[in-house]
Order: C-alpha cells, then structure tokens, then sequence
C-alpha cells in the first residue's frame, strides 16, 4: 500500500502520456493539488482545464504563483460535485466539447456520494453499470 499513490499516478501518467499527441485539451476532474498539467511538455498544445471545489481553485493559483509555477495554460473550473453540472462550467470556461480530449478523474469518486459518482460519467455519456 505505500507505493500504491505512485503507481497510480505513473498509470495515469502513461494513459496521458500515449494520448497525448492526439487530443486539444486535458481535463481532470477533481484535480485538487494535482501537478499534472504543470509536468506537461513545454511545447504541448493541449489546454489544460482544472475542475474542482471553489475554495481549492482560489487557494491552488495563488499557491502556484507563490511557488514560481507558471500555471497560464491552465483554466481553473469552479464546481461542487454534489450540486453543479460540471460540464456545464467547463463549457462556460471555453471547454469544447467537439474537439478531443483526455479526462482524468483520479481518486475522487470516494469523497462523492453515489449519486454524485453516476451523475459525473453519465454527465460525460461514459455507461455506468
């Protein structure tokens, strides 16, 4: 179980990383403190979108900007899982849903109630069964 948090995020990291050529945007979903778009190539033309609580995308910004982290390919997207379509705030913060994209939703279906959890993949047509 100690290495199990660095083998999850190597996992996800090689998912991104063999898609990578392939899509416009990179969203993750409950990113938190997630330091993946950060990580990214340099050169990469993927725009990145950040969703998660309100009190998380106000704090992590300045917390990046403190820490010299260049964070401008990043859009943070405000959303409450429990009570907010999240898709509908990335569409407001210029997400486009007709281009290809990778979502990443990384640790964060246990903190959501199940309704919650089913409301996210089939917000995003993913079958829940």
């Amino acid at each position: 179980m100690t290495d199990q948090s660095a083998a999850r995020t190597t996992f996800f990291d090689a998912a991104l990383a063999r898609h990578l050529e392939d899509i416009d945007q990179l969203v993750i979903l409950g990113a938190g403190w997630d330091t993946r778009a950060y990580r990214l190539p340099e050169d990469t033309r993927v725009r990145c979108f950040e969703v998660d609580d309100a009190r998380t995308q106000k704090i992590k910004p300045e917390m990046l900007a403190k820490a010299g982290v260049d964070a401008t390919r990043v859009t943070f997207v405000s959303a409450d899982f429990l009570t907010e379509d999240w898709l509908e705030q990335l569409v407001k913060a210029g997400f486009q849903p007709d281009r290809p994209s990778f979502f990443l939703w990384e640790s964060v279906t246990m903190y959501l109630n199940r309704k919650a959890a089913v409301a996210g993949f089939t917000t995003a047509n993913v079958p829940v069964r």
